[in-house]
């Protein structure tokens, strides 16, 4: 949904009412998905996890829109650091404390998915250390690592 809604906002110029109306839209589905983590899933790993991808997704849509907030240039990347350390922790926790025995496999789509967020979490926060201004673009490709970290090894954390 974020890539296509990404992708919509990229065609054409963007004016305040349709970055408004697409704003609602991502708050009422990032309501909905607080709903199905409260019914499906653990809940504080979903809500971090839920907080790490829209606080990427919002942070591309501030560039797209061209904002003049320096602040969020540094608040948004290094929130979503430490959300990732926290996640990063966790899931070394079920690694290693697992209330049940994992398999090697799935040992590895763990490992598999903890690098994916970490070179997420690092393509966010390069614009930060090169002291240069972070693109949409950029953004785009922290959006789809963290899709593809969060689909990896998803079904593990919904057994347990």
């Amino acid at each position: 949904m974020g890539i296509g809604l990404s992708f919509f906002l990229s065609r054409g110029r963007a004016s305040q009412s349709m970055i408004d109306r697409t704003l609602m839209i991502c708050g009422f589905l990032s309501l909905i998905g607080i709903v199905i983590l409260l019914v499906v899933t653990q809940l504080w790993m979903g809500i971090l996890v839920l907080l790490l991808c829209g606080g990427a997704f919002a942070h591309q849509l501030l560039l797209k829109a061209g904002h003049r907030l320096n602040a969020f240039d540094l608040i948004l990347p290094l929130s979503g650091l430490v959300l990732g350390i926290i996640i990063l922790i966790s899931l070394l926790g079920t690694i290693l404390l697992g209330k049940q025995l994992l398999s090697v496999s799935e040992q590895l789509e763990l490992l598999v998915r903890s690098l994916f967020l970490m070179a997420a979490l690092l393509v966010w926060c390069a614009p930060l250390l090169l002291q240069k201004k972070a693109a949409p673009t950029l953004l785009g490709i922290v959006c789809v690592l963290l899709l593809i970290s969060e689909s990896t090894g998803l079904h593990l954390l919904l057994q347990s």
